[in-house]
């Protein structure tokens, strides 16, 4: 298996490409969290303010974020609104963008921490996207209909 699979084709034609890594340690009294509410937003830190213990409750209880695995699963899907906002400027833009999940995540961060570009025990990437303008069309791709996968309540 190749390091990008599938999204060979859209990275080796793009101008730039992106990866956006998730933070895997994030928990309420976590390290990076200290150094966030310390460093970042000038506040004392405390374990057990009502902020912290607001997120405690939020990562632990609200979403059952209760494994390290979890907690990096969310903090992918937290990119994703990122990933959202730059493909809809791209496209404002009418710069070409394609999203890329179809890639060896392992490899990659592998290759990241290589590289010196990342630490794997804190960092993993999330998603691609790659950007620039197309050499040809590209073939329109069949869908569902409308009707058969949206509803309005």
């Amino acid at each position: 298996m190749t390091l990008l699979g599938g999204a060979q084709a859209s990275i080796d034609g793009a101008d730039k490409v992106i990866a956006i890594l998730a933070r895997k340690d994030i928990t309420y009294n976590s390290p990076y969290v200290q150094h966030l509410v310390s460093d970042i937003k000038h506040h004392d830190f405390d374990p057990n303010s009502p902020r912290s213990q607001r997120f405690k409750q939020f990562q632990e209880h609200d979403l059952n974020l209760d494994t390290p695995r979890a907690r990096f699963d969310w903090a992918c899907r937290q990119t994703y609104i990122a990933l959202g906002n730059m493909l809809t400027a791209a496209g404002r833009l009418d710069i070409d963008s394609c999203p890329i999940e179809g890639f060896d995540h392992a490899k990659m961060d592998q290759y990241f921490a290589d590289h010196g570009l990342m630490d794997p025990e804190h960092w993993g990437v999330a998603v691609m996207a790659s950007f620039g303008y197309r050499a040809q069309e590209i073939t329109p791709k069949k869908r569902q209909p409308l009707a058969d996968i949206y509803q309005e309540l």
